[in-house]
């Protein structure tokens, strides 16, 4: 009892940076850097949260592609209609009329064109961060966590970190929604300071 007691100190203190001298009687090895990270995720909530927001960013994606969608359907129902309107028109004065509505829906097209591509585009890394954090959840239960250990002496925290989002399936979510917004899920930032990640949240 008072063996496993020691260890879980000691990986503690190797992952917030400490150095702990043991008594001339008695010698303990640190634990391992993934047993450190492993028992820093093994409830398993960071990766939880981390399915949550990757589902609702993918349903809020989906929504907005379909409505952009639906947009682009009434706006091409209203250019036909402005340019059947336009070639019925008798003077002068009304076919430049017509003709201006006919360029502004063509314009509102293009734009909702470009729009739904990037809805496009971020509704699949949605899809992508939706089977990522799965992956990551199911690995934490099964016991099987893929956190790295704490960060290495001399190491680039920022790459770092990229490495430990990566491992929880949080890097397309950071694509989507930036780095701020993922920091704050539940959990998440706890995890990072006992990695060693605490400076760079400060």
């Amino acid at each position: 009892m008072h063996r496993a007691l020691l260890k879980i100190v000691l990986g503690i203190a190797v992952a917030l940076g400490l150095t702990l001298t043991a008594a001339p009687v008695a010698t303990a090895a640190p634990a391992p850097a993934r047993e450190v990270s492993a028992r820093a995720a093994e409830d398993c909530t960071v990766q939880a949260s981390a399915v949550g927001l990757a589902k609702t960013t993918y349903t809020a994606s989906h929504s907005k592609l379909k409505n952009l969608k639906a947009k682009k359907a009434k706006l091409k129902k209203l250019l036909k209609k402005a340019t059947k309107a336009k070639s019925v028109k008798k003077t002068q004065k009304a076919k430049r009329k017509a003709a201006k509505k006919v360029t502004h829906y063509k314009k509102r097209i293009k734009g909702t064109d470009k729009q739904i591509r990037k809805a496009r585009a971020t509704k699949t890394t949605a899809v992508r961060s939706v089977s990522a954090t799965q992956s990551a959840y199911r690995a934490c239960q099964a016991g099987d966590s893929a956190v790295p250990g704490p960060i290495a002496a001399g190491a680039n925290p920022l790459d770092f970190l990229g490495e430990v989002l990566d491992s929880l399936g949080l890097g397309y979510l950071v694509k989507i929604l930036g780095l701020d917004a993922v920091l704050k899920l539940p959990g998440l930032q706890d995890l990072l300071r006992l990695l060693g990640l605490g400076p760079i949240l400060d």
